[in-house]
Formats: C-alpha cells, sequence, structure tokens
C-alpha cells in the first residue's frame, strides 16, 4: 500500500504535489482547528448564558423573598391585632359611627404608606353594619363563591398566593390571602394583601433575559416582557412550559426557534402554595455573537486561503518554469547539442542543479574533443602501421622477383657453359637473399674469384 501511495505520488506532477501538500499541511489543520473553535465557542457562550441564566433565577428568587415577606408580615401582624378585631365586627348604629371607626383604625393605610411592596389590604367581613371603603368590605354572595376565598376558608389560617382581581377596581394583583379567625366574636375573615405589581415587575426589568414569575395557574404575575403581565403562558405562547417540572435548564422550541429555559419552582416563607420563576432565552440570541465572529473568522480565513493558493500557484508557476527550462536544456544536449548553455538565477538548489549541469555539459564537450583527437591520433597511427605494412610486404614481394631474375640469368648463362658468371649470380642473388632476412646477426660476406 505504502510503495502504491509513492508510485501515485511520484507520478503526480510538482505543481499538484505543492497545492496537495498545502491542502494536508495547512487547509486540513486550519479547517480542523476552525471547527473546533467554532464549536468552544458556541459551547463557551451557551456556557456562560446558562450560568447568568442560574444567576438570575437566583437572585429573582432572592430579591423576591424579600418583597413578598413584607405582605407575609403585614398577615400575620393583622391576624393577631384586637383592635382589627373590634373594628370588623363591631355593630354599627349609623353611618357616622362606621367613618369614625373606619378613622380611628388607619392601620391599613398606614402599611400601605410604610411599605412601597404593598399596594393595597382589605379585610373580607360578613358584618351588614359595616360599609364597603378601600379597606373594609362585605362578603357577599359574589365573593363567597370565589375558588381563592372559599380555599381561604378551608386552610384554617394558613397564608398562600393567589392572582386575583381587587374587587374595586377589577385590576390583577399577586395577593396573600389568609382566614382570620375573631376568636373573642367566634367571626372569621378573609385578609387580602396585594402585592404592588409594579414594584415587583421592576425586579425583573433589570434581568437581561426574558423572566417571569408564575403562579400556579400559569398566570403571569410578573413580567419584563412588554404585554404579558397579567396573561396565561398559553396566551403569550409558553404553553409548554407549564408542563415542565422545576428545573432546568432545559432545550424548548417555540414557534420553531430555539430557547434555553430554567424554572425554579419556589416556595415562599410562611406560604401554603408555591411560586415559579422561568427564565428563558434564545439560543439565537446567545450565538448570534459567536456566529458574527465565526463568519468574521471565516471571511478572515477563506481570504487568506484564497490569498495562500494565489501565491501557491505564483511560486508553483515560477518553481516549475525554471525546472521545465532545466529539462529543455537537458534534452538539447541528450540530442547531442554540446554547446548549450544554462542561465538560471538564484542560489537556491535549482540554480545550484543548473550551474552543476552547466559544468557536466563543459566536461562533457571536453572530453568528446579529447576522445576525437585520441580518434584522430590513433586512425593517423593505424594509417602509418598500414603503410608500413604495405611497404614491408612490397619490400617482401620485390626480392622475390629480383631473386627470379637473377636466377634465371645463372640459368642461362649455366645452360651456356659460363659457369663462372653462374656462380658469381649465385653467389649475389645468396647475399641479398641473407641481407634481406629479419635478423639482428652479424652476415660475413666472402667473394671468391675465379678467372
Amino acid at each position: 500500500m505504502y510503495t502504491r501511495i509513492i508510485t501515485f505520488m511520484n507520478n503526480l506532477k510538482l505543481r499538484t504535489k505543492l497545492f496537495l501538500s498545502f491542502g494536508s499541511v495547512v487547509l486540513i489543520p486550519v479547517l480542523i482547528v476552525g471547527v473546533f473553535l467554532t464549536s468552544e465557542l458556541r459551547n463557551m457562550a451557551m456556557n456562560n448564558a446558562l450560568k447568568q441564566i442560574t444567576a438570575n433565577v437566583d437572585r429573582v428568587k432572592k430579591r423576591t423573598s424579600e418583597m413578598l415577606n413584607v405582605p407575609v408580615d403585614i398577615v400575620y401582624r393583622l391576624s393577631n391585632d384586637s383592635r382589627l378585631e373590634e373594628a370588623a365586627n363591631h355593630r354599627y348604629e349609623s353611618v357616622y359611627d362606621v367613618v369614625q371607626a373606619y378613622w380611628d383604625y388607619p392601620d391599613f393605610r398606614d402599611f400601605v404608606r410604610l411599605y412601597k411592596e404593598v399596594s393595597s389590604i382589605r379585610l373580607y367581613i360578613d358584618n351588614p353594619t359595616v360599609l364597603n371603603n378601600w379597606e373594609f368590605l362585605q362578603a357577599d354572595e359574589a365573593v363567597t363563591r370565589e375558588p381563592w376565598y372559599q380555599l381561604a376558608l378551608a386552610q384554617k389560617g394558613l397564608a398562600f398566593w393567589s392572582y386575583i382581581p381587587d374587587s374595586r377596581n377589577g385590576q390583577y394583583y399577586l395577593s396573600l390571602i389568609r382566614k382570620v379567625d375573631f376568636l373573642k366574636q367566634r367571626t372569621t375573615g378573609v385578609l387580602v394583601v396585594n402585592v404592588n405589581s409594579d414594584q415587583l415587575s421592576s425586579i425583573l426589568k433589570q434581568e437581561t433575559f426574558e423572566t417571569f414569575i408564575v403562579d400556579e395557574n400559569d398566570n403571569v404575575v410578573a413580567s419584563n416582557r412588554a404585554g404579558t403581565l397579567g396573561k396565561s403562558l398559553q396566551e403569550i405562547n409558553l404553553k409548554p412550559l407549564s408542563t415542565l417540572a422545576g428545573h432546568g435548564p432545559a432545550d424548548i422550541t417555540i414557534e420553531g426557534q430555539s430557547f434555553k429555559m430554567l424554572i425554579d419552582d419556589w416556595h415562599p416563607e410562611g406560604s401554603l402554595n408555591s411560586l415559579r420563576i422561568i427564565s428563558i432565552f434564545s439560543v439565537e440570541s446567545i450565538v448570534s455573537e459567536p456566529n458574527r465572529i465565526i463568519s468574521l473568522a471565516t471571511s478572515v480565513i477563506i481570504s487568506s486561503l484564497f490569498l495562500a493558493i494565489i501565491l501557491i500557484y505564483y511560486f508553483s508557476r515560477l518553481l516549475t518554469g525554471r525546472m521545465l527550462h532545466l529539462s529543455k536544456h537537458i534534452s538539447k544536449v541528450a540530442s547531442g547539442n554540446l554547446e548549450a548553455r544554462l542561465v538560471i538565477d538564484g542560489k537556491d538548489e535549482i540554480g545550484q542543479l543548473a550551474r552543476q549541469f552547466n559544468h557536466m555539459v563543459r566536461n562533457v564537450n571536453d572530453l568528446m574533443s579529447e576522445v576525437q583527437e585520441s580518434n584522430q591520433q590513433k586512425n593517423a597511427i593505424l594509417l602509418k602501421q598500414n603503410e608500413i605494412k604495405f611497404k614491408m610486404m612490397a619490400s617482401q614481394i620485390n626480392p622475390h622477383f629480383l631473386f627470379n631474375a637473377l636466377e634465371s640469368i645463372r640459368m642461362k648463362a649455366h645452360t651456356r657453359g659460363q659457369t663462372d658468371i653462374a656462380q658469381v649470380v649465385r653467389l649475389l642473388g645468396k647475399m641479398m637473399r641473407k641481407n634481406l632476412e629479419v635478423g639482428g646477426g652479424r652476415i660475413t660476406l666472402q667473394v671468391s674469384w675465379r678467372p
């Protein structure tokens, strides 16, 4: 497998190898780091938001507890007030007596004036001699049929919270309700303390995320979202929250959008029932800033990669151009043109290779010249040797005819009876034969002359 990869890489062009190396060394790591940092940035933003929403809920619960403790304290103080018992159960003979009694009992007004957490206080009592005013009200049939009134009578003095309308102006308030037993008079009344809605909502307006305080019937008793106070969760498209228990954070979908939500089922001190603090935020709103940063980073990365590709293309073209120039000169030399000279500037490896190539061509050219000169000398020597051989052969051939001629003369003289001439010719041929033989020895000459 490794050999196949090496073979495949070796068959690729240099420019392709450069782009592949860029992709494997730069592009892929950048993409991996980008995806990792993107995920970490989004997770960090979500974790920070979840920590913030948890801190918001805890802060709201603490500040709301401090506010709701005021109505709880007022209720328990009024439940043990003997002056209230006297004012509520006295049988008045005239309207003047009733008005005078109200003026003699200013505690309700004093509490409202002293504590900004309280909007109003009223007492429902079954006493036909009292007059309905802002504090003391007749418990008529319409009131006694209200669920909150019946629940108050059934709880035997335990206070609870409920979101109910004020019978005097019809406006809804988060109210602390408690049954008051007047033991001396053996009568009962229902005390209602309305919480200041503006003061309660002002606590939530300081929070960054959408925060609601909801009663057990899913009524929004306080909110920092405009137009939601007094509405149910279903009316503000938050019905899915009503089915969730007090926990968090949790993922929910509202109208096709993703939200993170935290619910805290909170049991106020001194109360029979509980309230819920709900805080939600849109995932899109949290990740919008990271997404903006990611988009900006992506644009920068893409621009950088595009610039890097252009630079790689330029440098690869510069590199491959020099190498192609070198390859063309190698081809010229291979075709026999030893006069080719390569001109490549630079002190890099390619420049060094070009200088070595030129040096090699010069050496080859010099060697070829030496070979040609050597061949010429060799040819001249061979020519001389052939000439010598030819002369030697010629020198060997000429004596042969000479000897034949001398022998013919001798034989001619011998046949004519001229023996002395024949003898001289024979000796002359013998002497010449001795001189023509190859050898370094000395030959002794002796001439016999006969008259």
